[in-house]
């Protein structure tokens, strides 16, 4: 479901052992399969996973029919072999990342012994599929507790569902145990109230995603998780106390056209722990909610009581809170799940599929998420892999993007088009950009050239406002490919 993630390995952590990546995941119910889907689907970008009371990856083998199937069992009808041989052959045909990659990842694996929902034998399938890729699993299966997201001070009582929030008091810190595993058993663990003084933030989901890259077999192209996470990550690189993420808005992105293809709400949340607003480099956790427990119906209340901002606060780590909406047609999704069955695509369990692609791109965001400190003479920011100005960004075609790399080789036709005509409104300043640059769209330099008769006759006759007969021509110099840069592109 999630086209939402370069390869930069974080240096900072506040643990010793951490996950090989800088991006986990976990989640509840639907979000605990979709958070099967997208470890075992993105293994090369996420390291680490909790799957809190959901059936196991590709249980209903994209069939609305075997739904009650993955509820409720039995579990003789849900054959691991042949869900674990369908992944492989998603890792054959490239659509997913080889399962080598899952090699010692922790994975946390909860099931409440009252669970009506989810039964604790089809939860616990999880264990048999993620044990066969060799890792580091923790297992809790002997609470007394029911379908829900298990607190130590907030929700209904433990062995009851809540049908308001899903949430159960359980005095035990779910959110805490899942984290601790996922980083290696040194966390800092909350023991009275802890100050929220970071950053909680309301963000705009449609602009994290990128139609164009879902379905795509392109390898060029960002995923999701990618994306996310280096917006997160460059939303902190200013380095000021006073940090505020401001909307990013992406040219040729609606609301609606976002929604639509992937069931995503127009809001999420993430939260940035104080340090990680002052330059600390910090890991992102994308926590995902279950079925009735998006936005839409219970506002905030999954992202603010479930734990996860205290424990994060302590230990420095980005959460992020994506949101699924309900929608009763087109796809049909009426209690606002993530989809483990098939709803929106039929890919939906490997890396083609929207909401995969989506959720993938939070954790690419890690890959090409930081700047030098060091200053250019436009005023921009310097990419920490080539130097130059990184401060814009190219949201064309391949097509257009390879057409511009043989600038060496273009007419003055082209040079035309690039300046004055539809290439130049592909070039957009990335968020928190800080280059002065307004020559042209990517370049941070023009010269002027003499040019004949025929060049200016051509040119008026293509330009007419831009151009007369006793006009330049305005020309990129030599070495223009030096003066951009362009992610993943």
């Amino acid at each position: 479901m999630w086209a939402i993630f370069y390869t930069i390995v974080l240096t900072v952590s506040i643990t010793e052992a951490i996950p090989r990546t800088d991006v986990t995941v976990s989640g509840l119910s639907s979000g605990a399969a979709m958070t099967a889907q997208l470890h075992l689907a993105f293994s090369s970008t996420i390291s680490g996973s909790g799957i809190l009371a959901g059936p196991p990856y590709y249980c209903a083998e994209g069939s609305s029919t075997r739904v009650d199937t993955c509820l409720y069992g039995p579990t003789t009808l849900i054959p691991i072999e042949k869900l674990t041989s369908q992944l492989q052959s998603y890792v054959s045909a490239g659509v997913a990342d080889p399962t080598s990659n899952l090699k010692n990842d922790p994975v946390y694996i909860f099931s409440g012994r009252f669970d009506p929902v989810v039964f604790p034998d089809v939860v616990k399938l999880n264990e048999k599929m993620f044990s066969s890729f060799d890792t580091n699993i923790e297992t809790n299966y002997e609470m007394r507790a029911t379908h829900g997201f298990i607190t130590d001070n907030f929700g209904g009582l433990c062995e009851f569902p809540d049908l308001k929030y899903f949430i159960n008091n359980c005095s035990f810190n779910l959110a805490y145990d899942v984290l601790n595993h996922i980083f290696g058993g040194n966390l800092t663990k909350p023991t009275k109230q802890v100050p929220l003084t970071g950053q909680f933030v309301i963000i705009e989901q449609p602009v994290l995603m990128n139609p164009e890259s879902i379905n795509s077999t392109n390898s060029k192209k960002i995923d999701i998780f990618s994306y996310w996470a280096n917006w997160l990550k460059n939303s902190t690189a200013t380095h000021k106390p006073s940090f505020q993420l401001q909307p990013l808005k992406l040219p040729g992105l609606t609301e609606t056209s976002s929604i639509d293809t992937s069931g995503f709400d127009k809001e999420g949340y993430v939260y940035y722990p104080t340090n990680c607003t002052q330059g600390k480099k910090c890991p992102i956790h994308v926590a995902l909610h279950g079925c009735l427990q998006g936005k839409w119906r219970i506002g905030d209340v999954f992202a603010k009581k479930t734990g996860y901002l205290e424990v994060a606060e302590l230990n420095n780590i980005i959460i992020l809170f994506p949101q699924i909406i309900a929608t009763q047609t087109d796809p049909s999704n009426k209690d606002g799940c993530w989809d483990w069955w098939g709803y929106g695509s039929p890919n939906y369990a490997n890396k083609l599929g929207t909401q995969m692609a989506e959720d993938q791109r939070s954790t690419t965001l890690k890959k090409c998420q930081d700047f030098l400190k060091k200053k250019l003479d436009c005023g921009g920011r310097a990419c920490y892999k080539c130097d130059r100005c990184r401060d814009w960004y190219f949201d064309g075609s391949d097509d257009c993007w390879h057409k511009i790399h043989d600038w060496e080789n273009w007419t003055m036709g082209n040079w035309l088009v690039f300046r004055f005509g539809d290439w130049k409104c592909l070039w957009h300043h990335r968020f928190h950009a800080t280059c002065s640059s307004n020559l042209g769209y990517g370049a941070h330099e023009f010269i002027l050239r003499d040019v004949n008769d025929d060049e200016v006759a051509s040119a008026c006759r293509l330009f007419p406002n831009h151009f007369s007969s006793n006009k330049k021509i305005v020309r990129l110099p030599d070495g223009f490919e030096n003066l951009i840069w362009v992610c993943d592109k």
